[in-house]
């Protein structure tokens, strides 16, 4: 994605989360660049020199913390800068509802036979 259409004396900002995030938001100085997608990694084009907040949040509910993160990031030189996301674990109840659905689908596949 690029932040601004001028490439000349820019940079690029990558966003690693430490896991797939779901729901996912996120905003350079409140542009809005990421709106509700599931994120493997997030890659900023044309970013110029300058100080820069980055707000990355996911809208999923089966985290035991709420995933909502301000990353302050500084870019110059027309550099790449790479920003680890710390994901929380999930809750339990994520853990059972997977395993709930491996048995109703088994259960539902058993029944179609």
């Amino acid at each position: 994605m690029n932040y601004q259409l001028e490439s000349a004396n820019t940079g690029t900002i990558v966003l690693k989360p430490s896991k797939v995030t779901e729901k996912t938001s996120v905003t350079l100085n409140d542009h809005l660049i990421v709106n509700k997608k599931k994120v493997r990694s997030v890659t900023i084009h044309n970013v110029p020199d300058g100080t820069y907040d980055i707000h990355y949040v996911s809208g999923t509910k089966w985290y035991k913390e709420r995933l909502d993160v301000e990353i302050p990031t500084e870019m110059g030189n027309g550099k790449k800068v790479t920003k680890l996301v710390q994901v929380p674990p999930y809750k339990n109840g994520y853990w059972y509802y997977l395993a709930g659905q491996a048995v109703l689908s088994g259960a539902i596949g058993v029944l179609l036979r």
